[in-house]
């Protein structure tokens, strides 16, 4: 029912497909590309500081220690120069969009451009091969797949689609021999790591929809009162104060999630997240269903903007693409890793917007 409704709230919203004519004008492609390379630099800051932190924790995940790795994992939404590592994302977008959907962006920005995704995506397989957080390439690699995908006819996307399943599935076994592949090993030596990885796989995507109705016959549903729709703020350096759960509800929900992976016997830590629908339950419990309802709207908005030619969609629009792909495990826009780069891919648009305006406006005096 939760995905019934995301799927209304899309078609109602998506509209009819238009004629796209982003803004690119000459003056928006310095913006993009200033933008980018201060992005950029900004994300070099929060990696140096990150892997600073974490270089005693770098290859230890193949420990299966779990308690290690929510050291390890909680790192990342600590601290104002190391929540620079979520702009990982922006910068990826804004490159891509440059690169492989702009085809007016200048050549001797493109060099530049190109740099600075290679650096952010080599970042990023230390960040998942090394430490175990596979979602991060994953970001990183999908904005250039998928504006070079949005450029091609139908039937071409669908051949180099279906190279693009293959090869996350490749990448997903290779992580899992990393990960937890060795531990595996030791007790069972005649395991085949693809196998191994293709069941690591499928529970990847199918536990948090067992850990949701588990939640829910343990009756969690509603307990959580908008803790995981309003987390991404709540655990944002600066933001935390305005929307601090306690302050909002008078109550501390964040160890909620701990509390309950621990009463349920069935839980491991492991395979911990509860599916976008179970963490809207989990808020909300039935009304949560309007969660999904909301998820729709917003996703139906951006492809509508981004077949009427706006740019602000246009960005966020790969950012919709892996929320779609990660509702099996997560409400993935709620989280504090995507709200850096919501202020960076806004701030952007509101500066554009304001120059195009501005010009504007000086054309029409100047005719005057």
């Amino acid at each position: 029912m939760w995905l019934i409704l995301s799927l209304l709230g899309f078609f109602l919203l998506k509209g009819k497909k238009g004629k796209v004519t982003f803004y690119n004008t000459i003056y928006s492609q310095h913006i993009l590309f200033l933008s980018t390379i201060i992005l950029f630099f900004l994300t070099i800051i929060g990696y140096i500081t990150y892997f600073y932190l974490c270089r005693e924790l770098i290859g230890s995940w193949g420990s299966n220690d779990f308690l290690l790795q929510k050291k390890l994992i909680d790192l990342t939404g600590t601290g104002y120069p190391i929540v620079l590592i979520h702009l990982h994302l922006a910068c990826s977008i804004l490159c891509s969009y440059l690169l492989f959907f702009n085809e007016d962006t200048k050549k001797n920005y493109r060099r530049y451009l190109f740099a600075c995704l290679y650096i952010i995506i080599i970042l990023d397989v230390v960040r998942s091969f090394g430490i175990g957080e596979r979602l991060a390439l994953v970001e990183c690699i999908l904005p250039p797949i998928i504006y070079f995908l949005l450029k091609k006819r139908f039937l071409i996307q669908l051949k180099y689609i279906s190279v693009l399943i293959v090869g996350l599935i490749v990448f997903f076994v290779a992580s899992e021999s990393v990960r937890s592949w060795i531990v595996i090993k030791e007790n069972n030596s005649n395991s085949s790591v693809w196998i191994f990885g293709i069941q690591r796989l499928l529970a990847y995507y199918t536990s948090s929809l067992n850990n949701a109705s588990l939640a829910h016959e343990y009756g969690y549903d509603g307990t959580t009162t908008g803790y995981y729709l309003l987390r991404g703020f709540s655990n944002t350096p600066l933001l935390s104060k305005i929307f601090n759960p306690t302050t909002m509800y008078g109550e501390d929900k964040s160890n909620s999630w701990s509390d309950i992976i621990e009463s349920i016997p069935e839980l491991t830590p492991e395979f911990n997240l509860f599916s976008a629908p179970g963490f809207s339950f989990l808020d909300f419990g039935y009304a949560g269903l309007l969660v999904g309802f909301f998820w729709g709207c917003i996703s139906g908005l951006v492809v509508r903007g981004y077949r009427s030619g706006n740019l602000l969609s246009a960005l966020f629009f790969p950012i919709c693409i892996v929320s779609a792909l990660e509702l099996s495990r997560t409400l993935y826009f709620t989280l504090e890793r995507n709200v850096p780069t919501y202020f960076a891919l806004v701030s952007v648009y509101i500066i554009i917007f304001n120059v195009k305006k501005n010009r504007q406006s000086i054309l029409v005096i100047g005719k005057r």
